[in-house]
């Protein structure tokens, strides 16, 4: 299961911040800050559970980004067979 949440933040009320949060796994997590902003979250094996980017409007420039999500050949089908 892959969410994709959209959350509005505010510190201030006159900021209007976004954090885009992409979680591949829901569990206890790891975060390490990859730049300023940035973030990917971890499980216990070390495997990417999730990514997070605050103020995601601002850092990818343009909203109708996130008016459509293409998750591009996951194959998930494939993924209990063996690779040749």
């Amino acid at each position: 299961m892959i969410d994709i949440i959209m959350k509005y933040l505010s510190c201030n009320p006159r900021t209007v911040e976004y954090r885009l949060y992409i979680r591949f796994r829901e569990t206890t997590v790891t975060t390490e800050h990859l730049a300023e902003g940035i973030a990917a979250d971890y499980d216990a094996d070390g495997r990417l559970a999730g990514i997070e980017i605050i103020d995601a409007v601002k850092r990818l420039g343009d909203p109708q980004v996130f008016k459509q999500v293409i998750l591009e050949d996951i194959a998930l089908g494939r993924l209990d067979q063996p690779t040749a």
